[in-house]
């Protein structure tokens, strides 16, 4: 019986470990999103880009949209794998609650770049 408890805590530890590594992978992942969407505005501000495609009749508008459809399509991309890999894993934590993970991942992505572009104000160069 000692046994069985001792064998049963370490495949319960062995779960939690692989739980903790995902949420990790998962932190550094989105803070690699993170430097492309603050590097992308502050390189524009250092070779003009924006004053070329407004030359060329492309509006600010235009640019932050054009920008802002790319880098979530880039997140999206990251947060499709990160959804998609809780199955094959095995990861109870987050299969429970696969559908929460879902919208709390779509929700974020929008916000966290929203947010790394005001940040990308605050550099001069990338």
């Amino acid at each position: 019986m000692l046994r069985e408890q001792s064998e049963l805590m370490m495949i319960e530890g062995v779960r939690y470990m692989k739980e903790i590594i995902y949420l990790i992978w998962m932190i550094f992942s989105i803070a690699q999103c993170s430097g492309i969407a603050i590097e992308n505005p502050v390189l524009e501000r250092e070779i003009n880009i924006r004053y070329y495609l407004n030359v060329l009749g492309v509006g600010q508008a235009a640019y932050w949209v054009g920008n802002f459809l790319f880098d979530f399509f880039c997140f999206a991309i990251q947060a499709t794998i990160m959804v998609a890999l809780v199955f094959p894993l095995k990861l109870t934590a987050y299969s429970n609650e696969v559908y929460q993970f879902t919208l709390i991942m779509a929700v974020f992505g929008p916000a966290h770049i929203m947010f790394s572009y005001l940040l990308s104000f605050a550099f001069t160069k990338p």
